[in-house]
This record gives structure tokens, C-alpha cells and sequence, in this order.
């Protein structure tokens, strides 16, 4: 990934209120967050699956061993 910069600064000598709407730069910044954050969040997700199954898995080789079959207590 690459890493931007974000480009809004305290001494942009086109600052003003609404800079956030109307600058371009600022925009494209954006939208590459938002894309980053959304792809972040996808690899979450998977690795959420992940550990989720991998605790299933542990869970079921704890009751039943790794044969499959019950254990005796």
C-alpha cells in the first residue's frame, strides 16, 4: 500500500470553510481512505473468520481428539 499524505494543511493559502467540499485534492485524499479503510476492513473480516474456525476447530479436537471420536473421561 502506498502511503498518501493527507493534503489539507493549517497554512493552504486556499483554506477557507467549505475547503473540504470544494478542494480536489482533499476529495481524491478521500476517496483513497475510504477505499483503504473499506479494504481493511474486508481482511478484518476474513481474519475474524479465520480465528473464529480455527477456535471451532481447537474446541472440537479438545471434546472429541484428533481421530474424530469421543474421548473417555
Amino acid at each position: 500500500m502506498e502511503a498518501r499524505v493527507n493534503p489539507c494543511r493549517p497554512d493552504c493559502p486556499e483554506r477557507s470553510a467549505t475547503c473540504h467540499v470544494e478542494c480536489e485534492a482533499y476529495n481524491a485524499f478521500r476517496h483513497w481512505k475510504e477505499e483503504e479503510y473499506r479494504l481493511r476492513a474486508a481482511r478484518a473480516a476474513l481474519d475474524e473468520a479465520d480465528a473464529a474456525r480455527g477456535k471451532k476447530i481447537r474446541r472440537d479436537v479438545h471434546q472429541r481428539g484428533l481421530d474424530g471420536k469421543r474421548r473417555r473421561k
